[in-house]
Formats: C-alpha cells, structure tokens, sequence
C-alpha cells in the first residue's frame, strides 16, 4: 500500500489499523468468527477512533452484537492498565484533549476550510450531527440489506472519511487508512467472486436431489447477489 513506510516511519497507528482489520477479515472469510474478535480488539485499543466501525458490525449479522460486546469487553481489557494507572489523565489523552484541542491549520478537513476560507467556525454540534447521522444511516442499510465482507468495508471506510472530514484536524495518515479499508474491500470481493466460482462448479450445483448443509455463520457473508448468466 502506498505511503506504508512514511507511516512506519513516523510511528503512526494506521498500519497497526489496517493489519488488525486485514485479520478480522480473513478469520471472518474463513468462519472463525469469535476468534476474528481478537485482531479486532486488538485495532480498536491501538486508536479510539475504530469506535465508530464497531455499531456497523453490531449490525451485520455474521459479526452481530455478541461478538461486538465481546470485542469491546477484550479491547477494554487490553486498556485497562494504563486507565487504572491514572484514569484522569487517561481519559485526557483520549477525549478532552482532541475534543479540546485548537484546530491545525494544516489539517485536510472541512471544518478548517470553512474556518480560514469563509470565516465560519461550525459548531461542536454540526460534526457530531453529520458523524452520528451518517452512523444511523450506516447502521440501518446494514442491517438491512445484509452486505457482504467488501461492502461492510466500504461502509467501516465511509464512515471513518465522513469522521476525518468534519474534524477539527485530520490528516494523511487517517485518510491513508480510509484508501486502505476500500483496497481491502476490492479483495474481500474478489475473494466472493472466486467462492462462487467454486461453488457453481461443485458436483452438488447441478444436483437438484443433494442434501444441502444447514447454513452457518460463514454462509452469511455470501454476497446476495443474482446468479450469474
């Protein structure tokens, strides 16, 4: 992925991010599902910004709201430490600060563009409005139309590009994960393709008269797609 050494070099978390999210994935393809919460967990303690990603799989019905808990439950565990060091100062690297914290001016967000091109500093209100509106909206299409792997990514991507966007700052590395997420997707796709290939040329495809497996978890991140012509 373009940028990856920049990023390493300078000590960013979003490598860390996407590595934790590749492994989801893949335990997730290959229908080790409560095992997939540890690689999460894992992504969700090393930036807090992945907070917003977990309602979008409370939502998806492979993942669901169990395996969701359970990787807060983990991710709160592997935090814990450093909050019952001083939960004070914890809780100000974490929330005050970047709630608190003037804006950079080189920051890539909307907010910064309004602010030094049109004079207008928006409100703490709007973001939040714009971030939370996008999550209800996220979280209904999800849950109702029961996206596959790639598009639940794509969803994860959207809603972490809406949350740079608004911000009082964000910048490359944020966004650098927001391109990574959709390149990730693009392979959960082909990956579909390839098991619908794999499918479609099985002995039992052809038969009427086979016995098919009751469906499991790993059934369910099939795309609901038309069969192919």
């Amino acid at each position: 992925m373009p940028g990856t050494l920049i990023q390493v070099d300078q000590a960013w978390t979003e490598p860390l991010l996407l590595t934790g999210l590749t492994w989801w994935a893949v335990l997730m393809t290959r229908g080790r599902t409560w095992w997939a919460i540890v690689p999460l967990a894992l992504a969700c303690a090393s930036k807090q910004h992945l907070a917003l990603v977990l309602p979008l799989l409370v939502a998806w019905r492979p993942f669901g709201p169990a395996r969701a808990i359970a990787t807060g439950a983990l991710t709160g565990a592997l935090i814990a430490p450093w909050f019952l060091t001083a939960p004070a100062d914890f809780f100000r690297d974490t929330v005050t600060l970047l709630t608190n914290f003037p804006p950079i001016r080189f920051a890539n967000t909307w907010y910064l563009y309004f602010q030094h091109y049109h004079g207008i500093t928006p409100p703490f209100w709007v973001p939040g409005l714009i971030v939370f509106g996008t999550l209800a909206l996220a979280i209904l299409l999800i849950y109702r139309r029961r996206p596959p792997l790639g598009e639940l990514l794509r969803w994860s991507a959207l809603m972490l590009l809406v949350a740079n966007l608004v911000n009082k700052q964000a910048f490359y590395n944020q966004y650098w994960l927001v391109g990574a997420l959709v390149a990730l997707s693009l392979i959960a796709d082909q990956a579909d393709d390839r098991a619908e290939d794999r499918l479609s040329r099985s002995p039992n495809a052809a038969d009427p008269t086979a016995t098919a497996a009751p469906p499991t978890d790993r059934d369910a991140l099939a795309p609901s797609r038309p069969p192919r012509r």
